[in-house]
């Protein structure tokens, strides 16, 4: 089986540090990915987990 690879671009007006904060931060990440934190060590290659509850679980 082939491994899943996803790849996009996008251009953010705002500041380098600002942008790495909103996806790094798990406090940040809540408010825009429907309550998930991230958990990574931010290494290439790392693993990203996204964990937050699904209907109160």
């Amino acid at each position: 089986m082939d491994k899943l690879v996803v790849k996009n671009n996008i251009t953010i007006n705002a500041p380098a540090a600002k942008v790495w904060d909103a996806l790094v931060n798990p406090e940040q990440t809540k408010k825009y990915m429907f309550g998930c934190e991230t958990i990574s060590d931010w290494k290439l290659g790392s693993s990203l987990l996204w964990r937050g509850n699904y209907e109160g679980k």
